[in-house]
């Protein structure tokens, strides 16, 4: 499908934090919805993640616990952050929906949230196309390029599905994508 791009698409990076591995792979688990699933890598990191913020919170709370009201507070906060860092690192997980039969795409954490669609899901009507870009990453250790698949919307505004390293993979699942929805490709690197 060779559709051209919108003139005013926007290509710079909708989502500026792309992962240094694959989060996710397509899976089609039936013929009328395709699912963005996260790999055994995601789950892992965020499993792990989630096992050591649980220890280490636990031995600084029995550490400090018998010092003062200052060192609770400092469990209470440690407590705190470490939770908002566990629900972020858990976007990882979050499959991403397309089921034609409800006829919208959305992300879903849960079980119950996998079978119905929420009140914010973007309806499948609303797609022109399917976007993917690159963009440099850097932390203060390393820096990658990573790509980015998004849906452009008739109205311009585009909507992240994922953000990873690994173009074919991302071109591969976008082309995949783009064959179940009957919708073009627009790839700048």
């Amino acid at each position: 499908m060779l559709i051209v791009p919108p003139e005013n698409l926007d290509w710079s990076p909708a989502n500026l934090s792309g992962h240094g591995f694959p989060t996710h792979r397509v899976v089609t688990p039936s013929a009328s919805r395709l699912e963005f699933r996260p790999t055994a890598h995601s789950r892992r990191g965020v499993g792990v993640f989630v096992v050591l913020t649980a220890g280490i919170g636990t031995l600084l709370g029995y550490a400090v616990w018998t010092l003062d009201w200052g060192g609770i507070a400092f469990t209470c906060a440690g407590t705190l952050v470490s939770a908002w860092l566990t629900w972020l690192l858990t976007s990882l997980v979050e499959r991403r929906i397309f089921d034609t039969e409800a006829g919208c795409y959305w992300s879903a954490r849960t079980i119950r949230e996998r079978s119905v669609p929420p009140a914010d899901a973007v309806p499948l009507a609303d797609l022109r196309g399917l976007q993917i870009i690159s963009e440099e990453v850097e932390t203060t250790r390393m820096s990658w390029t990573a790509y980015e698949l998004n849906l452009v919307l008739v109205d311009g505004r585009r909507v992240n599905v994922v953000d990873h390293v690994g173009f074919e993979q991302i071109r591969a699942e976008a082309a995949q994508l783009g064959d179940f929805l009957q919708l073009p490709v627009w790839t700048r690197r």
